[in-house]
């Protein structure tokens, strides 16, 4: 029975975890291709923003890519099918991580969320690689101003990897 208590809070621990949150904004500037009917719309971007997080790294943002929407109304990108194309550096002082958002025929109607996994992070950063995340956003356009976005991830990792990151020490 002694043995069984310290299993079971290491399961816990692990079962339960922490979570990394990101919370990026950017303007974006885009450039939009539709054919004549407007059922087709492709536009590649880039952004430059800020991100934070819930622990002491924040820092700037950059994404560029592409997406392509198929509309079923030619008025709207509602009940749109959406393929996304992009990657985005988060950079922290010298440390940085990347995120790739890639979706096939995503439907618009139902949901704004995606999977995406952290890659090539540096730094407190590596402690992330290979992590999925739950990615949502909104898209903001304001007649008048520049395009933009607000995204928020969420990523579940084990108690001990939120350990490493909010106390990572460099060794010199």
């Amino acid at each position: 029975m002694r043995f069984l208590v310290p299993i079971f809070l290491i399961l816990n621990s692990f079962i339960n975890g922490a979570v990394f949150k990101i919370e990026d904004s950017a303007s974006v500037e885009q450039k939009t291709i539709s054919t004549s009917d407007k059922f087709f719309i492709t536009f590649n971007y880039k952004s430059d923003g800020v991100f934070t997080s819930n622990t002491q790294y924040t820092g700037t943002s950059k994404c560029v890519g592409a997406h392509t929407f198929k509309k079923i109304k030619p008025d709207t990108l509602e009940n749109s099918l959406r393929t996304i194309n992009d990657l985005c550096a988060y950079k922290s002082g010298k440390y940085e991580f990347y995120i790739p958002f890639k979706s096939f025929d995503f439907d618009t109607s139902k949901t704004m969320a995606i999977k995406v996994p952290i890659i090539s992070g540096t730094g407190p950063f590596k402690y992330l690689n290979g992590v999925l995340c739950d990615a949502a956003w909104i898209n903001y356009n304001n007649e008048g101003y520049k395009n933009a976005y607000l995204m928020k991830a969420t990523c579940k990792i084990s108690d001990s990897k939120m350990e490493k990151i909010q106390n990572f020490k460099e060794w010199v």
